[in-house]
């Protein structure tokens, strides 16, 4: 057993990491690498992982797990794994947490197969055919840097199947980068295998940035750059709604990734001198999007920012008069706590109609 000690020196950053592994026995040359990141992640990550375990495939695999310094059970969780797997399974922690951002990019430094699948610790892949599928595809496929999938939906044990094709998600294939920035939507992240030179490649330029509220939208935009986009229409991944992840820590934090995505476009935008047609129809969408998350919030700058811009730009918005009330009401906890309940029930209601419950 290898209990390497010692920080990752990434391109203007130095991260703390340990890596638990045994390289007397852990693969020499996988051509795919899995990489994980998970924090506080233990009802879920045994699933993660069982999920690529389950992976049947015609070549060699490694899982990488960045487990951030957890405060609940899910480090011990991974190092179990890791002594009953220890061919396939690496483990990088350290005695700090580090951030996601920073967890993400060290994890994606140690990978060393030629493809980079992505699985979350609070999602898993429920076919086990997906990485054979993807390589197959991207092996068939030279013109593709990446290639993704449906997925399955899971909020608590109620679950909506191959999500993109229920709810009419736009699918980017092809050419890809207009698309990406002016829809928004992005291939979600548990599902999409990509080839590592682009990713390694992504680390040395600006998009790379540590103020970005996310990692995986400006990976795909740069990625859409290097080549083409391929799609599997089956759901062969799931993505498991947990209240306090990333995506789902409150309206607050929503606002944060929506101003990060936005500012993400413009910097692409700037970068490439490509506008894609229909732009301000998109940073229209984008507004109102921040707007409604503002008032959510109860932040009152941005929502006057997004007030002020939509009045200028967006004449559906100018003939409105609800932006008025809306002022009033973020005035008042009380009132606010109110509009919270009856979204909130809003979205029970649709998951009550909408998902089928899961068979455990």
């Amino acid at each position: 057993m290898m209990n390497n000690e010692g920080p990752f020196v990434i391109p203007g950053e130095i991260i703390p990491c340990v890596e638990i592994s045994d390289q007397r026995v852990f693969e020499r040359m996988p051509l795919v690498s899995v990489h994980m990141i998970t924090y506080n992640h233990g009802p879920y990550i045994a699933q993660a992982i069982e999920g690529v375990l389950q992976q049947e495939t015609d070549f060699p695999i490694e899982l990488i797990i960045g487990e951030d310094c957890s405060a609940d059970c899910t480090r011990e969780i991974a190092l179990e794994y890791q002594k009953k797997y220890p061919d396939i399974i690496r483990v990088l922690t350290s005695e700090k947490n580090v951030g996601m951002n920073k967890n993400a990019r060290r994890v994606l430094a140690t990978c060393r197969g030629k493809y980079i699948a992505f699985c979350e610790g609070d999602d898993y892949w429920h076919h086990p055919g997906k990485l054979q599928m993807q390589i197959d595809f991207l092996n068939a496929h030279a013109e593709c840097v990446l290639v993704y999938s449906d997925f399955d939906h899971r909020v608590g044990n109620r679950v909506l199947r191959s999500y993109m094709k229920n709810e009419r998600w736009p699918v980017h294939v092809g050419k890809a980068y207009e698309s990406l920035l002016r829809l928004g939507h992005q291939p979600c992240t548990m599902t999409r295998v990509c080839r590592r030179s682009v990713l390694a490649a992504f680390e040395d330029t600006s998009f790379a940035r540590k103020d970005y509220k996310f990692g995986d939208y400006s990976h795909a935009v740069f990625a859409s750059l290097h080549g083409d986009f391929g799609y599997i229409d089956e759901s062969l991944a799931v993505y498991r709604h947990v209240q306090g992840s990333a995506m789902n820590s409150g309206y607050q934090s929503n606002l944060q990734m929506a101003l990060s995505i936005l500012q993400c476009q413009r910097d692409f935008i700037v970068y490439t001198s490509i506008r894609p047609e229909n732009w301000l129809a998109r940073e229209c969408q984008e507004f109102r999007n921040i707007y409604h998350l503002a008032y959510l919030a109860r932040d009152m700058e941005r929502f006057e920012e997004a007030t002020h811009w939509l009045m200028e730009y967006d004449m559906e918005f100018r003939k409105g008069w609800k932006h008025h009330i809306r002022r009033l009401i973020m005035r008042s906890s009380l009132l606010t706590r109110f509009v919270h309940l009856r979204y909130k029930r809003a979205w029970l209601r649709t998951i009550a109609e909408k998902y089928e419950p899961l068979e455990i």
